[in-house]
């Protein structure tokens, strides 16, 4: 019996080591994209860790420039799409990404170093964004994408109404007075 609790134990801790290193943790200094805006030139060549929502795919001959619309990162570095969106940036890889799996609104994030500034039409605005050369590239799984939700209401986890735990939709009682706003439950 304990072999077994064990087991399930270390299967379920391997399970969270999936996501690189690289992306799990920020370089220090941690470099926000509204700093690179203001000021690029002070910022070039400096290593980034930032993520975001997919936008646009464009393979060329040798290398694939990614559009992402960059939102703040999670403590395990996946893009708070929750959250306000920051800006746009680049990132700029040398292998062939395929569109079909990198598709439109999908979540990734990206360590790099920042090496310098494109111009990109968006509708008749002319925008200059980041470029980030790709070191590690994470494409987070689609079916993690609004599964979970939190409320502080009763969780057979904590046993009571201030602390509620994380579970599927529709699987626990959500009480009186609660309200949805942008995906999350407020009372």
């Amino acid at each position: 019996m304990v072999r077994l609790l064990l087991l399930t134990i270390a299967i379920l801790l391997g399970a969270c080591t999936t996501v690189p290193k690289a992306i799990r943790r920020a370089p220090e200094p941690d470099i926000p994209l509204a700093d690179v805006q203001k000021n690029f030139s002070a910022h070039q060549g400096k290593p980034v860790r930032w993520g975001g929502v997919l936008l646009e795919v464009e393979n060329r001959e040798t290398e694939t420039l990614l559009q992402i619309l960059g939102y703040p990162l999670r403590y395990n570095g996946r893009p708070d799409v929750t959250d306000a969106a920051q800006g746009r940036f680049i990132i700029k890889t040398h292998e062939f990404l395929d569109p079909a799996v990198y598709a439109k609104d999908r979540e990734l994030t990206v360590t790099g170093r920042l090496i310098e500034l494109n111009e990109r039409q968006i509708g008749r605005k002319s925008l200059t964004l980041p470029v980030i050369e790709s070191q590690q590239l994470y494409l987070w799984p689609e079916a993690y994408r609004g599964r979970y939700y939190g409320y502080r209401g009763y969780s057979p986890l904590y046993g009571n109404y201030r602390y509620g735990g994380y579970g599927y939709r529709g699987f626990y009682y959500r009480p009186r007075g609660y309200f949805r706003f942008g995906g999350r439950y407020y009372y």
